[in-house]
This record gives C-alpha cells, structure tokens and sequence, in this order.
C-alpha cells in the first residue's frame, strides 16, 4: 500500500511539472527593434521591456506607469479574439496570472488588480488587425512609493482611468523589473546579442 501511495504521488508531482509555466528572459539588456507592421509582434529579444516570456505570452513592463506595476500580457503568435485563443494558450494564460499577478503585488504592494481585455485602438483602423493582449492595472488603496516616485490610485474602488499619465523608462524601468522578476522564477537565457557579436 504504501508503494502504491508513493508511485501515486511520483505521478502526481510528474504531471504537476508538465502544466507548470516556464518562464524565461535574458541575462543581458536588448535593445528596441519594434517590428513595424505590428510593434506587439516585436519578439522578446528585440524588446527591452520584457519582464519575461513563455511559450505562449509576453509580459511587458507598460512605460505609463499611474498604476504601478502596470503591464502587458501579450500573445505570442498574432491573434484578434478571445474566442481564437487556443486551449494550450489559454491554460497556460491562467497559469500565469497565478505567478505574475502575486509578483506584482510583492513588489509593489498593491491592494488587487484589474485584468482587462480592450483592444480599443486596432478598431480606430479602417481594417482592424488587432494583436490579442491583456492589461493588468494593479490598485492601491493607498499612496505608495518606488525608485522615489509617488503614486496614487485615486479612482480606488472605481475602474481605472485610462487617461491617467506618469511616463517612467530608462533606470525605473530596469528596477522595476528587475524587483517583478526577484519574485518569479525566472530562467535566463544569453541575449542572442551575445551570439551575434561574438562569433
């Protein structure tokens, strides 16, 4: 019996590890090569703000940070809809928000978050090609402070405001995902920069 309990639990733990995300980012800083025909195509390698990426999605630091910490989940392959997520992508979207959203939350302190799925600016197009992403908009009950900026969520409680602007790049940016990543578990890959220039 306690062989049996023992293989159950070896099984248990085997397929435990196959739906676990692997959640990857590179060693070294890469520089910005948006791809033009649609800049949430550009690859992580080609895009410095990644925090990381997996099989299936990107998570990118968002440079307007009036809710700090606020980011993007954005597909890999390009895709307009919901409905055209796969179930691989999807599961492994929920998977995710499990570990990125706790992230967050430790690094930043925030009280909850909003998830949004908008889409908004692809339909401006007089031939809408929209490239499927998620918004992730943490919330703060109260003022906080990072990297010595303040920030306050004063529509707490409410939807968030789109409008609302404090534009942080360059070393906040590093910081601030460098803290995200502290609290993931992360493996780092050499820069295909490094490739490139060495041989």
């Amino acid at each position: 019996m306690k062989c049996i309990s023992c293989g159950f639990l070896f099984i248990l733990l085997f397929l435990r590890d196959l739906t676990a995300v692997e959640f990857y980012a590179y060693e070294e800083d890469v520089p910005n090569r948006f791809n033009e025909a649609c800049i949430l195509c550009t690859p992580s390698h080609q895009y410095e703000a990644t925090i990381a990426f997996t099989k299936h999605w990107k998570l990118t630091y968002w440079r307007n940070q009036a809710y700090l910490g606020r980011a993007l989940i954005t597909s890999q392959r390009h895709f307009g809809t919901y409905e055209e997520m796969t179930d691989e992508e999807a599961q492994e979207y929920r998977e995710i928000l499990r570990v990125f959203l706790p992230a967050i939350q430790q690094a930043s302190g925030a009280a909850h978050f909003n998830v949004a799925y908008l889409m908004n600016q692809a339909y401006r197009e007089e031939t809408p090609d929209p490239h499927f992403h998620w918004h992730v908009i943490p919330r703060y009950a109260e003022p906080c402070t990072f990297a010595d900026e303040q920030f306050e969520d004063p529509d707490f409680g409410n939807s968030f405001d789109f409008c609302r602007k404090q534009y942080l790049e360059g070393e906040f940016q590093k910081k601030a995902i460098k803290v995200i990543r502290s609290f993931m578990n992360i493996h780092y890959l050499l820069s295909l920069i490094f490739f490139s220039t060495r041989f």
